[in-house]
């Protein structure tokens, strides 16, 4: 007879990405700069690479804006926090 709210919650959450796992939030983006060039030097020296968190992960690619280092995903929690 009902929507059930646990399929509701599933399809907001659901939404909130979309294929390509960009986040669809209005608004989101607003205040995210892009890195510098030697900002992204910087992190470029991190021993970590796409190739480490997929194999310490098991996960066959990555989610979210595409062109970014894994550490700079949304989502991603940093291991130094």
């Amino acid at each position: 007879m009902v929507h059930n709210p646990a399929n509701v919650l599933a399809e907001l959450i659901a939404g909130m990405h979309d294929t390509a796992g960009r986040i669809t939030l209005p608004g989101f983006y607003t205040s995210v700069r892009e890195l510098s060039q030697e900002e992204r030097q910087e992190l470029a020296r991190l021993p970590i690479s796409d190739k480490h968190y997929l194999e310490q992960t098991g996960a066959p690619g990555y989610m979210g804006k595409s062109g970014l280092l894994p550490m700079n995903r949304p989502g991603h929690v940093p291991p130094w926090t």
